[in-house]
């Protein structure tokens, strides 16, 4: 690792300094976790950090060893780029699950920008991206997004709270189509279509998460025989399950004339 300190060596490590910064953050958050969430909400955040420790530190070799030729740079860079970009879905989950205030979602989103920044302009790349907090007024205000909000926080607390024994085998894949339904939900949401690009995108968002829960629906019947679970959780589960449906389903037809004359 490169320790010179002039001003060319200082502004080359610089991507390495600031995610230094986003590390140790992401660190002490997901730290605070209670174990027996932490595996739900917790495990792929870490992961993906590690990864791009690992290669942000081969990155900073590469460049002051000069092993790299340019296209094996900007190969590098896109391959951690990409890697910085997935972190997005496991934070919505954890934001969502742990009820995370505005400003600390505000605080992790702007070093995720600046290392996201400083990579893509090391890059050359042209293409721009930013990092977005959960818009908590915006879910309690739309109904399809408050009630996916709420299901995806009952699912986990379902899952944490049952046996151990089931965790790889039903909670692992309800909790996957779960978060893979909020995501979705959240992402087509993030922006009002502008264009007919944008709308498809939503559209795929919309239906992707509709896939999802109808897994959720085959899947739950088999849950709440293994689990036991009383009548009363029965229909709270269910009513969650098919208004989100039905919610999303009655979004794509009135999608479908917001936006047809779109270019």
């Amino acid at each position: 690792m490169s320790v010179l300190r002039s001003k060319r060596s200082i502004a080359q490590t610089e991507f390495e300094n600031t995610f230094e910064k986003l590390y140790q953050h992401s660190k002490s958050q997901t730290s605070k976790v209670p174990k027996r969430r932490k595996r739900w909400i917790c495990y792929n955040i870490d992961r993906i950090m590690n990864e791009l420790y690992n290669e942000i530190m081969e990155l900073n070799e590469g460049i002051y060893l000069r092993e790299y030729t340019d296209e094996e740079k900007i190969e590098h860079l896109r391959k951690i780029l990409i890697l910085l970009h997935s972190i997005e879905k496991p934070l919505f989950v954890f934001w969502n699950i742990q009820d995370y205030e505005m400003r600390k979602m505000i605080s992790w989103c702007k070093l995720l920008q600046s290392e996201f920044d400083l990579l893509i302009n090391m890059s050359g790349f042209k293409k721009k991206y930013r990092f977005c907090v959960l818009d908590r007024k915006r879910i309690r205000e739309v109904d399809f997004l408050r009630n996916m909000s709420e299901f995806h926080k009952y699912v986990h607390g379902k899952v944490v709270n049952a046996p151990c024994a089931h965790d790889d085998t039903s909670g692992s894949l309800l909790i996957k189509l779960v978060d893979d339904a909020f995501y979705d939900v959240m992402e087509a949401n993030k922006k009002i279509p502008e264009t007919s690009s944008q709308f498809k995108k939503r559209k795929e968002h919309i239906a992707h998460a509709i896939k999802s829960l109808y897994k959720i629906q085959r899947q739950t019947i088999f849950y709440f025989n293994l689990m036991g679970y009383s009548e009363n959780v029965m229909n709270e589960w269910s009513n969650y399950l098919t208004t989100e449906i039905k919610l999303l389903q009655a979004l794509q037809k009135s999608d479908s004339k917001r936006f047809q004359d779109l270019e």
